[in-house]
Formats: C-alpha cells, structure tokens, sequence
C-alpha cells in the first residue's frame, strides 16, 4: 500500500467556524433578554460553540495533512481529539457508527489506554468518552478531511484488510 495523504478541507472548516460564530451571536442576543433561564442557556451556548470554533481555527492552522494512511498504520491528524499514529498490529477491526446525516470510521485497537494516554488533557477527555460509548478512542470523520465518508471507510478497511491478510487473519466484515 502506498502511503495517501488527506488533506484537510479548508472549505468545511470555515463552514464550521461561521456556524461557531452564528451560534454564539444567536446566544448573544439570547442573553440580551436578560431572562435566568436564557442567560443560563446562552452561557452554555457561548462556551461550547466558543470552544468548537477556536478548535476548528487551530485545525485549520495546523500544518500537514490530516491523516496519513500508509504500509505500517496510519497517523491521526483530522480532529483535536485525533490519536495521532496508530499501528496496524494494534488494530483489531474497522467499523462505522452515525447517526442521521453523519458516519463516522470506528477503528477498535488493542491496548486503549496507552493510545489514550499519549494524548493532551482535552483529547484524553474526549478519547476517554469515545471508548465509553464505542469501545475505542479512535473515531475518525471525514468532517475537516478533503474526502467524503464512503472514501474514508473504504481507505481505512483496505489498509486494515491489507495488514490482517500479511498476518493471515480473515478481518472481521461490517
């Protein structure tokens, strides 16, 4: 397999910022009612879309490419909670999990915890909470990647494919 570098899509996270920005200015004027309730709302609303808005600025200030795929792993780089590299050895199964309008690449590894604690203090949150609902800390989107989410499956199970048949293990189908 030869290495494939995806890009991240400039486009997609400036569409996120501005929906960041809109969120925050439509709590602005939430909080303008002066009603408990909506101040209470438009606080949560402020921190949360403020948070995800300066998570997406610095994506997009990253330099490189968002996930590398290659012969040895691949190398997580497509959102502030990526892994960051991750051998095909300590991969056991691809899979995908969504909700409407949205699917996301499961990658499940052997060894959770030594990928989750090579992480920062946000991303080890974030990767803790993905292992509690999925099993794994590693969940990648196509959402800031320059390829869509039937690429991204189809990348990820042939790199896994690829490895498990050098190993000569029949990988798990879904």
């Amino acid at each position: 397999m030869a290495e494939v570098a995806i890009e991240r899509s400039r486009g997609k996270g400036v569409l996120a910022i501005l929906g960041c920005v809109g969120f925050v200015f439509a709590c602005l004027l939430l909080a303008s009612t002066g009603h408990p309730v909506a101040l209470a709302i438009a606080a949560l609303g402020i921190v949360t879309f403020g948070t995800f808005g300066a998570l997406w600025v610095r994506q997009l200030l990253r330099p490189g490419p968002g996930l590398v795929v290659d012969e040895e792993g691949f190398d997580d780089r497509s959102s502030a909670t990526a892994v960051g590299r991750v051998p095909w050895g300590d991969v056991m199964n691809v899979t995908t999990w969504g909700l409407p309008g949205s699917t996301n690449v499961v990658v499940h590894v052997r060894n959770p915890d030594d990928h989750i604690a090579r992480l920062g203090w946000f991303s080890r949150r974030a990767a803790r909470a993905n292992v509690r609902l999925l099993g794994t800390p590693v969940v990648l989107a196509s959402t800031g990647l320059r390829i869509d989410t039937d690429g991204l499956v189809s990348l990820m199970r042939d790199g896994f494919e690829r490895h498990s048949g050098s190993l000569g293990v029949v990988p798990p189908t879904r």
